[in-house]
């Protein structure tokens, strides 16, 4: 019995959904997709990502458990170290304008749908740092990203190497593969102030005309700066996409970008006028096959949190899991 069957078999049994569709409604199917119910059928489902900060203990606890397993156990490791590679390899070009925010949201579907092959329940997380501007390196509050505990994603380095000594990510219990498949501790260096929700709301304020502004500040001022300035260590390196932290902040800039996105079909379909554009490592990938959320390549569609089910397209496979 594979992982995927495996886990949805559990996940019925335990009683912890209803498969069942009913009448005209949302419901949540056994891979926690939210579908609209049509005549009986499942139609328009769509995967759920999830604030970090307001996932259940035990929620963290998996996703953490399902990402260290796709990290560390065939056959899914090495699909992993080959995003890993991938992100490596272009690290140059894919922080660049033309590709960043695309490229970035075809590699959060790619390891999404890995770790989907582990559990057809886990989708990517995102951290709103935001949320905590107030006190960003707070690390023993339970709710603290930077908690500790199973659920958390350990502190900061430690002195003289900056090594991360706690938390399910510290040393000895997470490795970074380097060049000649060597290892090292993830490295961390906390500093600085993380961008504040007046700066978020700010971004998210400006029109479709200045697209190149909203990218701009989504690449350098929130990215960039928040994985270098303020992380720092591996988060800051071609191994970033090694880190946990990474895939977090990196799935909350793609939220932003598709939430702007949302206001209007001229926000949606502005940026990237050549969509037939490779992006650099991803041979059958385009610009234009990621610029939707809700029509993602092989029939795949997203949302983040909350968003209206209205939102959702029309698929000729509308059952289909994509993964």
């Amino acid at each position: 019995m594979t992982n995927y069957v495996w886990f949805t078999f559990l996940y019925v049994f335990s009683g912890g959904y209803s498969a069942s569709c009913r009448g005209n409604r949302t419901f949540y199917d056994e891979c926690e997709r939210m579908c609209s119910c049509v005549r009986g059928r499942p139609r328009q489902c769509k995967r759920v990502r999830k604030d970090f900060l307001s996932m259940k203990k035990e929620d963290r606890t998996h996703f953490i458990k399902v990402l260290k397993i796709a990290a560390t156990k065939e056959p899914f490791r090495s699909q992993y170290l080959d995003l890993a590679s991938t992100y490596k390899k272009f690290f140059h070009r894919i922080r660049e304008r033309i590709v960043f925010l695309p490229w970035h949201r075809a590699f959060l579907l790619r390891l999404e749908n890995l770790l989907l092959q582990i559990d057809c329940r886990v989708t990517l997380p995102y951290w709103d740092w935001s949320r905590t501007s107030g006190n960003h390196w707070e690390l023993d509050n339970p709710d603290s990203i930077w908690n500790k505990a199973h659920y958390g994603l350990g502190g900061n380095g430690t002195e003289p190497n900056n090594c991360v000594t706690s938390g399910p990510f510290r040393e000895e219990q997470w490795n970074i593969t380097t060049d000649g498949d060597k290892t090292t501790c993830l490295k961390r260096h906390f500093h600085g102030n993380l961008p504040d929700p007046q700066k978020i709301q700010t971004v998210l304020s400006l029109p479709w005309e200045k697209f190149s502004d909203f990218e701009k500040i989504l690449r350098v001022t929130f990215h960039h700066s928040v994985t270098c300035d303020n992380i720092g260590g591996h988060v800051c390196s071609k191994e970033a996409a090694q880190t946990p932290e990474f895939i977090l902040i990196t799935s909350f800039v793609d939220k932003l970008w598709g939430q702007w996105q949302n206001i209007s079909d001229f926000h949606r379909d502005t940026g990237y006028p050549i969509v037939g554009n490779n992006l650099p490592g991803f041979y059958l990938s385009y610009v234009g096959d990621v610029l939707r959320l809700d029509r993602q390549p092989d029939c795949v569609s997203i949302i983040y949190d909350k968003a209206s089910i209205a939102e959702g397209i029309k698929c000729s496979e509308s059952s289909s899991k994509g993964d």
